[in-house]
């Protein structure tokens, strides 16, 4: 059974102003309790994981990863599909832009989606950007505590938790598509007994 190092990152959906919002995304229980530092690799071949986050004078910058964890290449090209939840599980309907989205001018958010390639155990990378400003007091501040993320349409989604996504009352989020990184992720082939 092929296996990484156990990493969770986060997830959001895109949903535009005026639309109905669509139905939460279908995510498959994992078990974690054997508290083990693998994960099995998702029969996509590819894992979703959280890197770091950064803030800043309530400016907010999330990185996220993928790693191909199979043994084929796999093609991308365009946006991570995220869908937020708050400590009860459901759904959070957010303001979701590919680029900075009028948060912050960020450079590096405003680069164009390209194609490109993962080879097993190869990493991409995105970047999810928000404010914590509260605009309206007669509302209360969004928190999301999980998140969840599809690398690409017709991928299964992957959840991401003990996440702290504060929105504050605007709910706005910027997204950068997946890039390829320089970095490779370590794979094994097997998962330690007990896995």
């Amino acid at each position: 059974m092929r296996t990484i190092p156990l990493l969770l990152g986060l997830s959001l959906l895109v949903t535009a102003c005026g639309e109905e919002p669509p139905r939460p995304l279908a995510i498959p229980s994992i078990d974690q309790s054997t508290g083990s530092d693998f994960e099995v690799c998702p029969e996509s071949g590819v894992l979703v994981r959280e890197l770091d986050t950064n803030a800043a004078m309530g400016l907010r910058a999330m990185s996220i990863s993928l790693v191909n964890c199979g043994d084929v290449p796999q093609k991308f090209n365009g946006y991570p599909e995220i869908e937020l939840y708050d400590a009860e599980g459901d759904p959070i309907t957010a303001d979701f832009r590919h680029g900075s989205g009028g948060v912050a001018q960020v450079e590096s958010f405003e680069a164009p989606a390209a194609p490109f390639t993962l080879k097993p155990g190869e990493l991409a990378t995105a970047g999810i950007l928000w404010r914590n400003l509260v605009e309206n007091v007669t509302r209360p501040p969004v928190t999301a505590d999980s998140m969840a993320v599809v690398p690409r349409p017709g991928m299964d989604a992957q959840r991401l938790t003990d996440l702290n996504i504060d929105l504050g009352t605007t709910v706005k989020v910027g997204l950068s598509p997946w890039k390829k990184s320089k970095d490779r992720q370590r794979t094994r082939s097997s998962a330690p007994e007990g896995t």
